[in-house]
């Protein structure tokens, strides 16, 4: 059977030691980040040519090196870093190519640089001892390097090999997103079933020839019934002056608030 690329996303539950570490790394690699992006920036304007990836992979060497904040980072983490750099120049240079607008790659703030990525190496995923009801493993342990091991939430679908290993900060929690390579499993029933969706019954469905009684999804509305809470949200945020504490407090709040609502989504 021919192999897929299935993606799967553990909840981390770092300690407070373990969580500061991961927070010291996501801006370590949006300082890479920017300064790689002015590099590539200042080469243009004086030689009038661009740098590569692999140029700017020789020139990491050399600042691990020298510098032991960007030596406590994994090699090849920090190189995910600077091809995730190469890759928005790419499709920056292929909207060009095809003559559409905007999309140069732009210095990533704190707030909009979201983690960091491992390829092969530089972490282990250690699964749970519990199954779930598919047969895979349920939750397990996180091992990063220079970090620690964390402990993980989450069911896989397929069992598999796992290739990369992704850390992003959401709404003040921390999330581990992993790609494994795997053969999928499909489970089939026996019933027939036909299925129409609507905007006042979210779904409507018919099984079997006999006769049977539809069966009614009812629509959730989650974001219809929300709409008074994320009005007063957007005010509370726009009151609040730039850059102060009240209006980070406030930003966390509605980034919360957008969480909960993907989770009840996701959910239903």
């Amino acid at each position: 059977m021919k192999l897929v690329n299935r993606r799967v996303t553990y909840r981390m539950y770092p300690s407070p030691t373990e969580e500061s570490r991961l927070e010291a790394a996501r801006l370590l690699h949006q300082r890479l980040y920017n300064a790689c992006l002015e590099q590539r920036q200042m080469a243009y304007r004086n030689s009038g040519k661009g740098l590569y990836f692999e140029q700017q992979c020789k020139e990491l060497t050399l600042l691990r090196a020298s510098d032991s904040l960007y030596k406590s980072l994994d090699a090849q983490s920090a190189q995910c870093t600077l091809r995730r750099l190469d890759l928005a120049f790419a499709n920056f240079f292929d909207r060009c190519a095809e003559g559409l607008p905007g999309g140069y790659p732009r210095f990533k703030s704190q707030d909009r640089f979201k983690g960091f990525s491992f390829s092969q190496t530089g972490w282990k995923f250690i699964p749970g001892i519990k199954l779930s009801k598919r047969g895979t493993a349920k939750h397990g342990q996180l091992k990063l390097s220079g970090i620690g091991i964390i402990q993980v939430r989450g069911v896989p679908r397929n069992i598999g090999t796992y290739k990369t290993c992704t850390i992003t900060k959401r709404a003040g929690q921390w999330y581990a997103s992993l790609v494994m390579d795997c053969a999928p499993v499909r489970a089939c029933g026996t019933k027939v079933g036909a299925g129409d969706l609507g905007l006042e019954t979210f779904l409507t469905m018919v099984f079997g020839e006999d006769g049977e009684l539809p069966l009614e999804v009812p629509n959730p509305r989650i974001v219809k019934k929300a709409l008074k809470k994320q009005e007063y949200l957007d005010k509370e945020l726009h009151r609040k002056v730039m850059g102060s504490e009240g209006r980070k407090r406030a930003k966390e709040e509605r980034q919360r608030f957008f969480a909960k609502q993907k989770n009840q989504r996701a959910n239903f």
